[in-house]
């Protein structure tokens, strides 16, 4: 996890009590102890078999989301199981320095790709009843 605290303090600019250069290098170091410690990809490849289940159920923003955001994309949520293969695709797989976009990891992007097109379809339709009712001029 500390991987994606890392991330997503990088992510978040209104976090200005760390630099952005030291947040970037805090997330940089994080990724490097887990490519450089064998224990990680053992931990993570044991729970990607044993613990899919459990793992599913958990879900987080992958993507920074402030805590007052009312608005939860479907995008952005993956499960803890996927944040594992995301993990294992990123560093070992690809040997990445950083975590992929989801839309850049292949088992992600059909899914990923299929809820953006979502939401922006049901962003289109909520301004086109808005403007229907007059609540919003064209």
């Amino acid at each position: 996890m500390q991987v994606l605290e890392t991330k997503h303090q990088l992510e978040n600019k209104v976090y200005i009590k760390v630099s952005e250069e030291v947040r970037k290098k805090q997330y940089l170091m994080a990724v490097s102890k887990i490519k450089s410690t064998p224990e990680y990809l053992s931990y993570i490849d044991k729970n990607i078999a044993e613990q899919e289940k459990e793992l599913s159920g958990k879900w987080m923003d992958y993507k920074y989301v402030s805590p007052l955001s009312s608005i939860r994309l479907r995008s952005n949520m993956i499960n803890y199981w996927e944040y594992l293969k995301i993990i294992r695709y990123s560093i070992f797989e690809v040997k990445a320095d950083t975590l992929l976009s989801l839309e850049k990891v292949p088992f992600m992007r059909k899914a990923y790709l299929k809820e953006v097109a979502l939401e922006q379809k049901r962003s289109s339709e909520t301004v086109e009843y808005l403007r229907k009712r007059s609540i919003l001029k064209p």
